[in-house]
């Protein structure tokens, strides 16, 4: 019935993309502690889980898990791990048909590898965009600098020219 994307963000865990259950528009950005909840144990641990009876497992955070799809029965989630680090989780809530399947979780594994591999590639691009940025900037600061050093040069070469030329002048 619904879904979220989390993403680490320092101690806590913020929803990046949330999809159907009551009002998914609300829960994008919203963010909760960490280690809290279904999601919080699947990032500590770093494995997948499945429960098909949320109210009842002491993992279960009405205040983090419920928050998605509203009133909450099961809940399939998935680390989203690179280099080994869990950098999120993808969380699905209340199966449509029946409980989440063992069939149900190897297929959000596998769609977890696509979505932490597109995430990291996005934080990568966006770091080597920060990083062109800071050299363009640096490269102009080089550019000036050459240029008002490349005057002062001129200048001063002007100035022994013209000392050159009157000092051979008194020699003769």
């Amino acid at each position: 019935e619904a879904g979220a994307i989390l993403l680490a963000r320092n101690d806590r865990l913020e929803v990046a993309v949330a999809r159907g259950g009551p009002s998914p528009h609300t829960l994008v950005a919203r963010e909760h502690p960490r280690d809290r909840g279904i999601g919080g144990w699947v990032m500590q641990k770093k494995r997948p889980v499945v429960v098909n009876d949320a109210l009842h497992d002491p993992r279960f955070d009405e205040l983090v898990d419920g928050v998605i799809g509203g009133y909450v029965h099961s809940v399939l989630a998935c680390p989203l791990l690179v280099k080994n680090e869990a950098i999120g989780v993808v969380e699905l809530v209340n199966r449509r048909s029946g409980k989440f399947t063992r069939e149900n979780r190897l297929a959000a594994e596998t769609l977890s590898f696509s979505i932490a591999a597109a995430v990291e590639n996005a934080r990568i691009n966006d770091e080597l965009t920060a990083s062109q940025a800071s050299l363009v900037e640096y490269n102009c600061s080089l550019e000036r600098r050459v240029y008002e050093r490349t005057g002062e040069l001129r200048a001063a070469n002007e100035r022994l020219a013209s000392a050159n030329h009157r000092l051979e002048e008194t020699r003769d």
